[in-house]
């Protein structure tokens, strides 16, 4: 197979970038900002719409701010950085798919829907909307009703 030479380069700078990054953010701290962002209680467990709204935001800052300026001085840290990253983007995943679900069921609680609605009987799917995040509902199958 031909290999484009510009997209192979573009990957490299991509996957190494952070070692080459003189300034930046170190991944153990942008790390720690996020665990303090999404593991209180009032955003983790009980869930409410002001709550997610604000922690999102600050996530959506790791994401655009931070992340971006990820250094790392060996390898190890190389992985951390794209484990940071990656964790970061999980983050908003959570917090996007809490935002959308607007019931409580197992885990999920939301202080402002304290209740099951059996018509959200729902699974959130996740995708890449050009270069976006984007988030709708799939119904759950028939045979799977019954194990609510």
């Amino acid at each position: 197979p031909e290999v484009d030479e510009t997209a192979v380069n573009e990957m490299a700078a991509k996957q190494f970038g952070p070692l080459e990054r003189v300034g930046g953010f170190e991944s153990r701290w942008v790390d720690q900002l996020l665990q303090n962002t999404m593991t209180p209680y009032y955003v983790y467990q009980i869930k409410k719409e002001d709550r997610l709204l604000a922690a999102l935001t600050q996530v959506e800052f790791y994401r655009d701010v931070m992340v971006p300026k990820i250094k790392a001085n060996d390898y190890h840290e190389l992985k951390m950085a794209h484990e940071t990253k990656n964790m970061v983007f999980i983050a908003e995943v959570q917090l996007r798919s809490c935002l959308m679900r607007n019931e409580s069921r197992g885990r999920h609680f939301r202080e402002d829907y304290p209740e099951q609605n059996p018509d959200w009987l729902k699974w959130i799917r996740v995708f890449d909307d050009n270069g976006k995040m984007a988030l709708d509902t799939v119904d759950v199958p028939e045979e799977w009703k019954t194990q609510t």
